[in-house]
Order: C-alpha cells, then structure tokens, then sequence
C-alpha cells in the first residue's frame, strides 16, 4: 500500500474540503494518479469520508459525498443566516 500518497491526497482533500473551486482539482488529482489504486482509495475514503467502500468508485463516491455534504450544509447556512425555523 503507497502511504505517502494516502497521506498527500488525505492533506490535498482536507485543504480543499469547503473550497468549491479548489476540491475538484483536489478530487481530478486523486482520479487521476495511478499510484492510487483500489486499496489505497479505498483507505483514504475510510480516513476522509469515514465510510468503508468496498470498491473504488464507491470510495471516490464516498470522498465526493462528504464534500457535496458540507457544501450543502454551507449553502442553506448561507440562505438562512443562521437563523431556525423556531
């Protein structure tokens, strides 16, 4: 297992993670480094987005989701100024 690109991904993703135009380049790096195969996405999906994938797309899924999440949650933060319903 290559650790050291684990480790380089995990810290590019976690700099990236509310960026919306950084994490894409983050995401097409990682998709797009062959030393990054199956178990190592896999275990960086585990670190990253705390989801055990059994796959490597369901790993870059995984990753993705975790950022859409935040994202989400930081657009309707936006729309409300976080004001509640109550």
């Amino acid at each position: 297992m290559n650790h050291d690109a684990i480790a380089k991904h995990l810290a590019a993703l976690d700099a990236a993670l509310t960026d919306e135009a950084a994490f894409p380049r983050a995401f097409d790096a990682l998709k797009a480094d062959p030393a990054m195969k199956a178990p190592e996405t896999k275990a960086l999906a585990k670190m990253f987005a705390r989801w055990s994938a059994h796959t490597k797309r369901g790993a870059l899924n995984a990753i993705w989701a975790r950022h859409a999440a935040l994202m989400l949650e930081k657009a309707k933060a936006a729309a409300t100024a976080g004001r509640t319903a109550a």
